[in-house]
């Protein structure tokens, strides 16, 4: 099989598969959004790793204190992803929620600018002390980002110029599957399926009615509610 016919295969077998577990949980008067989260994180990854087992690539550069691509404008999250960060978010001290709410306006604010170089705009509102303070529960858009090599990353990072290496299929199967829960949410009238991470954060902190039970409480991540354009 050609990398064309390869690509398209894997990023379909994501998308239907995260598109049917999503659709099988929200067939219901609720919505568990943590439940959708957790199922569809586990067959990405497993997904995932399957890939790069098979690879000849061999081993990704990337390690726990390299962060460099988490200098980015937009995290880009499907809602139960989001539910489950919120989750997690508001059991933090409220020093420390009082910290991450600076670290979003900034984040939010940048978003305006033109500088190429991602290091010269603020990282992403959850890496803390350059780790990512919910790494446990980031999206897969963040599961699925890699290298070979970091100096790539690094030059890419301060320069906002240059390309990394990576193995595309595990970038198809993270997009398809996006776009299945999305499409998921979609097809059940439900408008916040593909949400700006920084956003919804910030909507989330100052309102605790967001992600109540059903569909009452998500309206209201209406301001951070992205085009399903942004994967392609």
């Amino acid at each position: 099989m050609d990398l064309d016919r390869l690509r398209l295969a894997v990023a379909g077998e994501a998308s239907a598969t995260a598109h049917a577990v999503t659709l099988k949980r929200l067939r219901r008067t609720t919505i568990p959004l943590l439940q959708i989260a957790d199922e569809v994180t586990d067959v990405v990854e497993t997904r995932i790793d399957h890939l790069f087992a098979t690879s000849q690539l061999g081993p990704v550069a990337c390690r726990a204190d390299c962060a460099y691509c988490c200098y980015v404008p937009r995290v880009l999250v499907t809602l139960p992803e989001c539910g489950r960060i919120i989750h997690r978010v508001r059991t933090w001290p409220a020093d420390q929620i009082d910290a991450l709410k600076a670290r979003l306006e900034a984040h939010v604010a940048a978003q305006a600018s033109d500088d190429a170089a991602p290091a010269r705009r603020p990282p992403c509102a959850l890496l803390a002390d350059g780790r990512c303070s919910v790494y446990d529960v980031r999206p897969l858009v963040c599961r699925g980002q890699h290298s070979y090599d970091v100096r790539q990353c690094q030059a890419h990072c301060e320069t906002g110029t240059g390309e990394t290496t990576q193995l595309v299929v595990v970038v198809d199967a993270v997009r398809g599957a996006v776009s299945g829960v999305t499409e998921a949410f979609r097809e059940m009238g439900v408008g916040a399926s593909l949400l700006d991470l920084s956003r919804a954060l910030v909507i989330a902190l100052d309102n605790p009615k967001v992600l109540a039970e059903g569909t009452g409480g998500l309206s209201l991540l209406a301001g951070a509610t992205l085009s399903p354009d942004t994967l392609t």
